[in-house]
Formats: C-alpha cells, structure tokens, sequence
C-alpha cells in the first residue's frame, strides 16, 4: 500500500531540476532533506504496526508475522516523475504484504467465514481500517508539511546563493 502525499510547493521541481545541473551535492541534500521531513509520519506508521501477531493465525502461514519485519517495510522515497504523470514530491510505501494486510483489513467483505473472522479479530484489537498509514497520515500530516515547507526554503536559499543572489 502506498500513501500519497499530494503537498503542493510549486516550483519545488524546478529547483531540484536546477540543483541538480548546478550542484549535485546540494541536490543529494536536498533529497534527503525532502526525505528526512517525512521522517515523523513514517515513524508514526511504524509504531501503529504491531511487533507481535494481530491475531493468532497471522504467526505462521503466508502472512506469517516476522516481529519487526512488517514495521521497517514503512519507508519513505522522494517521488520520480513518469511521462504523462503529475510529480509527486514524495511517497510513504508499506510494503509488506502481512502489514497491508492488517493495515486495510475490513475495507471490503470477507469472502469466507475465517476471512470475516481475521477481520473481526484486527478491528476489536486495533480499530477500524487504516489503522498505520492513513492514521500516521491524520496526525503528522501538519508537522510534515511545516517540515517539507522548511527543506523547501533551504533549497531555495542553496539556489540563490550558487547563482550570486
């Protein structure tokens, strides 16, 4: 499951294309000053994922839970650009199946009666559906964004100053 983050700072592209022909090294910067701003809503993602099995079927099988495994697959990317796509400045992806699986279980109806029960199970325990991302998302969006406004400043003022301004 991927989260998008649809913050607008116009101009933001333009700024990375430019640091990027100018100085790659501030561009890395920049990246990971991109990246590290979403550090607080991928840390509280994180801590909204169990280390311990939701429920009981969910220790072995296919979704077997690995502890710390399902916490650490919350990672955030500074988004690319495709050909036809809107940029996305960047993206926070659960990529684990067993913690997607807990995450968003109950958005649709169990097909059979263990799937119902799996369902139940999660939600009497942890709540209703999303219960990392989009929650991690409800509190620390404000913070993020004050955060990716601050990197964006500081590329700006990293631009001004290469060009003599």
């Amino acid at each position: 499951m991927t989260l998008f983050l649809n913050v607008e700072l116009e101009g933001t592209t333009e700024i990375l294309k430019e640091l990027r022909t100018i100085d790659e090294t501030l561009h890395t910067r920049a990246l990971g000053q991109i990246k590290s701003a979403l550090g607080p809503m991928v840390q509280g993602a994180r801590g909204f994922i169990p280390t311990t099995p939701p429920v009981s079927g969910m220790g072995r099988g296919y979704f077997s839970w690995g502890g710390n495994e399902q916490r650490s697959s919350v990672k955030a990317k500074v988004a690319k650009k495709r050909k036809g796509q809107t940029k996305r400045l960047a993206t926070i992806s659960l990529a684990n199946g067993a913690a997607s699986l807990f995450d968003m279980a109950g958005k649709g109806s169990g097909n059979t009666q263990a799937g119902r029960n799996l369902i139940a199970g999660i939600t009497r325990r942890y709540g209703p559906p999303s219960r990392a991302m989009w929650k991690a998302q409800a509190i620390y969006l404000r913070q993020t964004e004050l955060a990716l406004l601050e990197a964006r400043r500081q590329m700006e003022r990293d631009l001004n100053e290469l060009l003599g301004g």
